[in-house]
């Protein structure tokens, strides 16, 4: 246990990077905007990504809401060890082959909370105390009530997303339908809570069809 706040010595990264899906960022490039600790550059990462950087005795963590990222401070003769994965059994599994398995309990990881800056300077008794800053801060409200124009601006960002994810991203063609099929299993449940209309729905079918059907066949 430790009495007094001490730096973090060693950084255990679990995270698979080939998981993330970066529409405009290289890896490193990515990496770079988290380790720069500026919540504004982190903003313009466009994809799905968990990523953790070391600099210094500062560790900073981000995350999309896509892919999961949960952390362990694990103490060691050596100084803190942060132990960084997707799931609470990665964790688990590493500490067992650093014969540290017996600090370890599920409820003692802590998720990145999606959407944030994460970064944890110093450690205490007995646990991290991390700062918390949000990079993605979208503007509520600014729709009227107008649910054909809340459809057409919804729908709209869903097939500008869907382009750039065929794109960049899907090579097979099962991917692509699998995809595909996800998008209008959203479309339908928001239609369903009636929050868009089934006229914007039905543009939306219309205008995917050719760019799937071309990416299928």
């Amino acid at each position: 246990m430790l009495s007094t706040p001490v730096p973090i010595q060693r950084l255990v990264n679990l995270l698979e990077p080939t998981s993330n899906i970066l529409l405009n960022f290289s890896q490193v490039e990515a990496e770079d905007a988290v380790r720069s600790g500026d919540p504004k550059l982190v903003r313009k990462i466009d994809g799905q990504f968990a990523i953790v950087q070391k600099q210094d005795s500062l560790v900073r963590m981000a995350r999309s809401i896509g892919r999961p990222m949960r952390y362990f401070l694990a103490k060691k003769v050596d100084g803190p060890c942060l132990v960084v994965a997707e799931r609470i059994d990665e964790i688990s599994e590493y500490l067992k082959t650093e014969k540290l398995e017996n600090q370890f309990h599920p409820s003692y990881t802590r998720m990145v909370p999606a959407h944030y800056l994460v970064e944890i300077a110093l450690v205490g008794c007995p646990d991290p105390n991390p700062s918390y800053e949000r990079f993605f801060t979208p503007i509520r409200n600014q729709l009227p009530s107008d649910t054909d124009e809340i459809g057409r601006a919804y729908i709209g960002a869903l097939i500008a997303n869907v382009r750039r994810r065929l794109g960049c991203c899907f090579q097979e063609a099962s991917t692509v339908a699998q995809f595909f099929l996800c998008c209008i299993g959203c479309c339908y449940s928001v239609v369903n809570r009636r929050r868009v209309s089934k006229h914007s729905l039905s543009q939306l079918m219309e205008r995917l069809r050719m760019p799937i059907k071309r990416c299928i066949f």
